[in-house]
C-alpha cells in the first residue's frame, strides 16, 4: 500500500489547483489564436480573474462528489450538467442537445457531434479525477470515462483518461518522462494521441527548438479547429518536456505555442503544480492567481479561495481512501476535515436497466429501430415481475409488456424494436421511451431513455450536365454529318459537370413539388448524399424538408458545407455560397423568421470532388448571451408527400 501524508497530499492537490487557474488566467486572453506568439512574462497576467469551463464544470463534479458520493456514474454528472450548467458551445452544446431527448452517455458524447467529438472539453476536466483518486491510476481513468463520454468520444476520452492518470500518479512521482510514460501506458498505442506524444518525446531527445517542435506537431497532427485535443494535448507534454521542470517556462512555452491556451496552459499548470505542490511554485506566478477563482455557472462554493477548494477536494480524496481506493492511505488527517459528509455508500435500485441502442440511437419515418434492454436483480432474492413498456401516441413499440423472473444478481438482455408507421407523418425531434420493471404493482427498475426522430428528407435529383454548361450554352459536342449530339471529346469523355447557377428544376417557388423524388431519413445534421447516391462525380440535389413550428420564432439555421449550396425557407432565397471549404458545423450561420406552423426549407447542393459534406441544424440564441446559440428541440418535421 501506498502512503502519503495528509499535508504531502493538501499541498500537492493546492499546487494542482493553482496551476490549473494560473493557466487559464493567462490562456484565457489568447484562446483560440492559432499563431506562433512572443509574449513575455510581464505581459500575461490579466487584471480581473476571468470564469473559465476549464474550472467551471469540476466545481460541478466536485459538488456532485459531494452530495452524491463517491459512487456515481455518467448520469449523475449528466443531470448536474442539465441542472446547473449554461454552457452550449460545441460539443456541450451536442451533449445538451442530446440529452434534452433522453440520449443517455456514453452515446450522447458520439452521437451527431461529428466535428467536435475530439475536442478539448473533457481533457480539461481531469483533474478532478486524479486529485482525489490519488494514486490510484485504474480509479481516476474510470471516473474519467463517466466523465469525458458525456459529451466526446476516442481521442478525446483517452485524452482525459491519460491526464486523469498521470495527475493521480503525480502525487507519488516528480520526473515527467516517468509520469508521461504512465500516463501513456493506458491509452492505445494506434491512436493520433499516443502517436502524437511519442512524436514529441522524440523531438525533446533529438533537442530540436521549442518552436520548431511545435511546427512539426502542427505537421503531422495539426488541424484547422484549434480546440483539438490531439494537438493541444501534444502542446501540453511539449511545454512539460521542453520547460525542463521551471514553472514559468512551461507556461510561457504552452502560451506561446497558442491554439487552445487557457486549456494547454492549465493543464500543463495544473501536473506541474501536482509533482511539486504549490510550496514549490514560484511566488511571483502563485500571487498572481490572488488564491482567487471565479465561476461562470450556477455553482456556489463555501469559500472562492483556491485554498479553500483545495481543502474541500482533499475531503472527498480522504473519503475515496476509506472506500474505494483502498490501494493509498493518507495519514494525520486532521480531525476536524468532515470526511464523514462524503456519502461512501450508495444503495443500488433493486433492478437497473441500461439501454444499449445497438447503433444509431434514432429512428425515422417507416422505420424499425433495435434496442437492447440489459436488466440487473441486485438484490440477494429473486424477483418475479413483468417489463412495462410505452412510447407517445403515433409510435409503435414492441414488445409492450414482458414478464420476467429475475434470479438473485442476474441479468438478462430484452430486446424491444419502435417503429414510426407510415400513418405517422409528423416526427418530433426526440421520442421518449418509458421502461419499468415492477414487482407486485411497484416499481422495482424504472428507466426513461430517448431516440432522435430522423429528419426525414425529399430528395430530387441527382442532376449532372454532360458538358460545362458555365461555358456553352449548347451542347458543343454536335455531329452535323449525322444532324445528332456525338460522344464527347477531351476531359469531358472522363467527367461530369454541374453548375450552381443552373436551375435543374422550378426555383422559383417549391410549393409544387415534382413527383418521383425519393424520401430519406437523416438521423443527424450531418448528411452524405453517398449514402444515398451511389453514383460517383460532379451532381446536383435538392434537398427538401418541411419544418412544423408551434409558434412564430427567430432562429439561427447553421449549415455546414464543403461544396456551393443554396438555401431557400419559404421560398425566399436566405443564403448561397460557391465556395469549396473544409466542413464544420458553422460555416453558415443563418437568422431566419419562421412562420407558425408548416415552413418549407430547399437545399441545392452541388458536387464537385469525390465527397459531399453538408450539415443542417436549426439553433436559437442564448438569451443572456445572444452570441452563444443552443439547439432547438421543440420542432417537429413533417413528411412530405408530392
Amino acid at each position: 500500500m501506498r502512503t502519503i501524508s495528509y499535508n504531502l497530499y493538501y499541498d500537492k492537490v493546492y499546487g494542482g489547483w493553482i496551476g490549473k487557474c494560473i493557466g487559464g488566467n493567462i490562456g484565457a486572453c489568447v484562446e483560440n489564436n492559432k499563431y506562433l506568439m512572443d509574449l513575455q512574462e510581464h505581459e500575461v497576467f490579466p487584471e480581473e480573474i476571468p470564469p473559465n469551463d476549464d474550472l467551471d464544470l469540476q466545481l460541478l463534479w466536485l459538488q456532485v462528489l459531494e452530495n452524491k458520493g463517491v459512487h456515481l456514474t455518467g448520469k449523475d454528472l449528466a443531470e448536474a450538467w442539465l441542472k446547473h450548467c449554461w454552457y452550449p458551445f460545441n460539443e456541450y452544446g451536442y451533449f445538451l442537445h442530446n440529452y434534452q431527448r433522453q440520449i443517455h452517455p456514453p452515446i450522447s458524447g458520439a452521437f451527431n457531434n461529428h466535428y467536435f467529438a475530439e475536442s478539448m472539453g473533457s481533457p480539461i476536466r481531469s483533474e478532478i479525477w486524479g486529485m482525489i483518486s490519488v494514486g490510484n491510476a485504474e480509479l481516476a481513468k474510470a471516473y474519467a470515462y463517466e466523465d469525458a463520454t458525456l459529451d466526446h468520444e476516442t481521442e478525446s476520452v483517452w485524452g482525459e483518461q491519460m491526464l486523469a492518470v498521470m495527475e493521480a500518479e503525480a502525487f507519488f512521482e516528480d520526473d515527467i518522462d516517468r509520469l508521461i510514460e504512465i500516463g501513456l501506458g493506458h491509452i492505445p498505442a494506434d491512436s493520433r494521441l499516443y502517436q502524437c506524444i511519442r512524436y514529441i518525446q522524440r523531438l525533446h531527445n533529438e533537442k530540436v527548438e521549442w518552436t520548431i517542435a511545435r511546427q512539426r506537431l502542427l505537421e503531422q497532427f495539426g488541424h484547422p479547429d484549434a480546440s483539438k485535443a490531439v494537438q493541444n494535448i501534444g502542446i501540453t507534454m511539449l511545454a512539460l518536456l521542453f520547460g525542463e521542470g521551471d514553472f514559468a517556462q512551461t507556461q510561457m512555452i504552452s502560451l506561446n505555442c497558442g491554439y487552445d491556451t487557457d486549456c494547454t496552459c492549465a493543464t500543463a499548470g495544473a501536473i506541474f503544480g501536482i509533482m511539486h505542490g504549490a510550496s514549490q511554485l514560484p511566488e511571483l506566478w502563485k500571487g498572481q492567481a490572488k488564491d482567487t477563482f471565479t465561476v461562470g455557472i450556477d455553482v456556489v462554493r463555501p469559500s472562492a479561495l483556491i485554498s479553500d477548494l483545495a481543502t474541500d477536494t482533499c475531503r472527498v480524496g480522504v473519503a475515496l481512501s476509506r472506500s474505494l481506493n483502498a490501494v493509498v492511505s493518507i495519514q494525520d488527517v486532521p480531525a476536524d476535515l468532515g470526511v464523514e459528509q462524503i456519502p461512501i455508500a450508495r444503495e443500488p435500485e433493486e433492478i437497473t436497466i441500461d439501454i444499449d441502442y445497438l447503433g444509431v440511437p434514432a429512428v425515422g419515418y417507416g422505420e424499425i429501430k433495435q434496442a437492447s434492454l440489459n436488466l440487473t436483480n441486485n438484490t440477494a432474492v429473486p424477483k418475479q415481475g413483468r417489463i412495462l413498456l410505452s412510447v407517445p401516441d403515433g409510435f409503435e413499440i414492441s414488445p409492450q409488456e414482458v414478464h420476467l423472473t429475475l434470479g438473485a444478481g442476474e441479468s438478462f438482455a430484452q430486446r424491444v424494436t419502435i417503429c414510426i408507421p407510415e400513418k405517422t407523418t409528423i416526427i418530433p425531434s426526440g421520442i421518449p421511451v418509458s421502461v419499468v420493471y415492477e414487482v407486485g404493482g411497484t416499481a422495482a427498475g424504472r428507466v426513461e431513455f430517448g431516440l432522435a426522430g430522423s429528419q426525414p428528407y425529399y430528395v430530387i435529383g441527382p442532376f449532372w450536365d454532360l458538358y460545362d454548361t458555365k461555358v456553352h450554352d449548347s451542347c458543343p459536342f454536335y455531329d452535323p454529318v449525322h444532324n445528332r449530339k456525338s460522344r464527347p471529346r477531351g476531359p469531358a469523355s472522363f467527367n461530369n459537370y454541374v453548375n450552381m447557377e443552373k436551375a435543374y428544376m422550378d426555383e422559383a417557388s417549391f410549393e409544387q413539388l415534382p413527383t418521383g423524388g425519393k424520401h430519406f431519413n437523416a438521423p443527424e445534421h450531418k448528411i452524405n448524399v453517398e449514402d444515398w447516391f451511389g453514383m460517383a462525380g460532379p451532381a446536383c440535389f435538392y434537398l427538401i424538408q418541411d419544418i412544423d413550428s408551434p409558434e412564430e420564432r427567430d432562429v439561427r439555421i447553421m449549415v455546414g458545407n464543403n461544396n456551393g449550396f443554396k438555401l431557400w425557407v419559404n421560398n425566399k432565397l436566405v443564403e448561397q455560397s460557391s465556395e469549396a471549404c473544409f466542413w464544420m458545423p458553422y460555416n453558415h450561420d443563418i437568422p431566419v423568421h419562421l412562420r407558425k406552423g408548416r415552413n418549407r426549407i430547399v437545399a441545392k447542393l452541388v458536387r464537385v470532388g469525390e465527397k459531399l459534406d453538408y450539415s443542417f441544424g436549426i439553433a436559437e440564441s442564448v438569451p443572456h448571451s445572444p452570441r452563444h446559440f443552443s439547439w432547438v428541440n421543440g420542432l417537429s418535421s413533417v413528411v412530405i408527400t408530392p
